[in-house]
């Protein structure tokens, strides 16, 4: 028997997929998920701003686009939020090359992303193309109709305009600014000896892939949102703010301008050596 996706809407429905799981032979994984699954406006909105971002950029298909949408924003949240996805493709896709992925990403292969997600991961889908391709420029069409239906669909806080999309302060941020206390993520004096010596190799792990020569941004982008995923799976929750901090430094760095990268690494360096309360040479500087 392959997988069984089901929406449980109902008591009924509840009872007879326990039903379904009571007679399902071992070993299997079951991963649930909340909310709906994703709207027809969502999917009608995604297709359109792919061919808005293949007209705008002029250097890659509409099919190109909702592949590479596909592996570097699509594939992250449901390694993050969906255990057998994230089993299946780390077993079989994992260790295949930045093109091979993206080329099972498209037809006639297309392997199911944005399909296996509810209205409130696609939104969050949505989100990261709108930030992502925002950053280059690229300007989105949001009808009200759509935008009305996704968020009605979804259940979730508003789904941002292409040029007021924000995070929230983070390490990282102070990393590039310069500003703010270390108070946002756990200090070392929080954390046991295991878990400050585990941070400081995650930390350093994380800060090689931004000067790493052998790939290109994307491809950068795709081996740390892997990594960032790792460590949260081999880690207690405990420490997940701190692997995040060390995250979005590094992809800040991954995507800045050249003449900003050196002072962005050196204050990343600087501030996690004083949160983790070791030589900043321990993490990579």
């Amino acid at each position: 028997m392959g997988t069984v996706n089901r929406l449980i809407q109902t008591e009924d429905e509840r009872v007879m997929a326990a039903r379904l799981v009571e007679g399902r032979k071992y070993p299997f994984t079951l991963t649930i998920t909340d909310g709906k699954p994703r709207s027809k406006a969502q999917n009608r909105l995604q297709h359109m701003w792919m061919n808005e971002i293949s007209i705008q950029k002029g250097d890659l298909t509409a099919e190109e686009a909702r592949a590479y949408c596909k592996l570097t924003i699509g594939v992250p949240i449901l390694r993050s939020q969906n255990e057998a996805f994230r089993e299946r493709y780390d077993a079989i896709l994992k260790p295949l090359s930045y093109e091979q992925k993206l080329s099972i990403m498209s037809e006639p292969l297309n392997l199911p992303v944005t399909s296996l997600m509810s209205t409130k991961q696609l939104t969050e889908y949505l989100e990261g193309i709108i930030r992502h391709f925002g950053e280059q420029g690229i300007i989105l069409t949001m009808p009200d109709d759509m935008r009305d239906q996704i968020n009605t669909n979804s259940g979730e806080a508003p789904l941002p305009e292409p040029d007021t999309a924000d995070d929230t302060s983070t390490l990282a941020d102070q990393a590039a600014d310069g500003e703010g206390e270390t108070t946002a993520s756990p200090s070392a004096a929080a954390l046991s000896d295991v878990q400050r010596a585990s941070m400081i190799e995650c930390c350093r792990k994380m800060l090689a892939i931004p000067a790493q020569t052998d790939l290109d941004q994307s491809q950068k982008l795709i081996v740390l949102a892997e990594a960032k995923d790792d460590w949260k799976s081999m880690t207690k929750p405990a420490v997940h703010e701190n692997i995040k901090g060390f995250y979005e430094s590094a992809k800040a760095q991954i995507k800045s301008d050249p003449r900003v990268y050196p002072n962005l690494r050196a204050k990343a360096f600087d501030l996690f050596s004083e949160v983790l309360e070791c030589e900043a040479k321990e993490l990579g500087a």
